[in-house]
């Protein structure tokens, strides 16, 4: 699926709302989804501002729109000095339709056309093995692991401007048994979010009685 990226502003809360309440979406990030409207406005409110107040970071966000212009996420990017932190958040029902590889790379250009940006860095849950192979398939090679036994990948800049596609295998890859951990956590997600929202519309009910 072919997308573009639109720069975040604090009027796009009201359509990206929706999307960011799937929690299916959360499974392996230390996120939370937004628990209305106001707070998803006051939170791109923040990130407008463009980065932090001392001028150590430089902050870029991107909608993710397909062909038809519907919001299927964000990307995207901290610029600390050489170094650029790349973040993607695709909704679920786009999943499986290449909106987040397609989305990433066109960050990519976007973040490579700074000449101080030399490598984009990205942190995955070890389980998430969807988004490593996000990571992989447009050029980032894992390096290590950080202090909470997460995969750090990084992509140069001259392999990105070499047209870096997937690299070797490393040793660090996700086991069977993370793989099997990562299914069931996903199912678990899944019928999480459905019982809350099965016990959102038992209340509106009771309510609707009173």
């Amino acid at each position: 699926m072919s997308v573009v990226l639109e720069a975040l502003v604090p009027g796009h809360a009201e359509e990206m709302f929706g999307g960011l309440r799937d929690e299916r979406a959360y499974a392996f990030i230390p996120d939370e989804p937004p628990v209305d409207v106001a707070a998803l406005r006051a939170r791109y409110e923040h990130l407008a501002t463009g980065g932090a107040g001392d001028g150590s970071e430089l902050w870029f966000n991107w909608v993710i729109r397909d062909g038809e212009g519907r919001a299927c996420g964000y990307v995207q990017a901290t610029c600390r000095e050489e170094e650029a932190i790349v973040g993607y958040h695709v909704f679920p029902a786009f999943w499986g339709q290449g909106v987040g590889t397609g989305a990433v790379r066109l960050m990519l250009e976007r973040v490579f056309v700074r000449p101080e940006v030399m490598v984009a860095r990205g942190t995955v849950d070890p389980r998430n093995v969807v988004s490593i192979a996000l990571l992989r398939k447009v050029g980032f090679r894992l390096e290590r692991r950080d202090e909470d036994g997460n995969f750090v990948f990084d992509l140069s800049r001259v392999r990105w401007e070499a047209g870096a596609v997937i690299g070797p295998r490393v040793k660090m890859q996700p086991t069977v048994k993370e793989r099997a951990q990562a299914e069931l956590e996903a199912r678990r997600a899944r019928e999480g979010a459905a019982l809350r929202a099965n016990l959102r519309r038992r209340k509106a009910q009771v309510r609707g009685r009173e």
